[in-house]
């Protein structure tokens, strides 16, 4: 059987807390949801990936997701990550907050989200 091709791909978005119970960590966990059903679940992640935040100009956030994708999967999991985050609220969770999308874009992978990337493979 032959091996499909993985890419590392990043989805960046700078966002700004419109309600901060659970913070910007809500961002991240509607990621989880989009791509795994539920951020806490078990066994590995169909697509392994890592969503992290950083202050940015005028209290907004930019929220950062690296996913390994089988190749043909791709435009299926960006638009899964640009809904979630573009949804502005965690899924069935009212008190986790809420937040609106400044910008979102696909950008090319930094030498340090690289690592990540070979990181989050090797999991699979």
């Amino acid at each position: 059987m032959k091996s499909m091709s993985r890419n590392g791909l990043v989805e960046e978005a700078v966002v700004r807390l419109t309600s901060a119970a659970d913070g910007v960590e809500a961002v991240g966990a509607a990621v989880t949801v989009a791509l795994c059903g539920h951020w806490d679940h078990s066994g590995p992640c169909r697509w392994p990936h890592n969503t992290s935040a950083s202050p940015a100009d005028g209290g907004a956030f930019t929220v950062v997701t690296i996913v390994i994708v089988d190749v043909p999967d791709e435009p299926l999991v960006r638009s899964a990550i640009r809904q979630a985050v573009g949804a502005g609220e965690l899924p069935g969770v009212e008190a986790a907050g809420s937040w609106e999308v400044v910008t979102q874009r696909t950008r090319p992978m930094t030498p340090d989200e690289a690592r990540v990337a070979g990181r989050l493979a090797a999991r699979r």
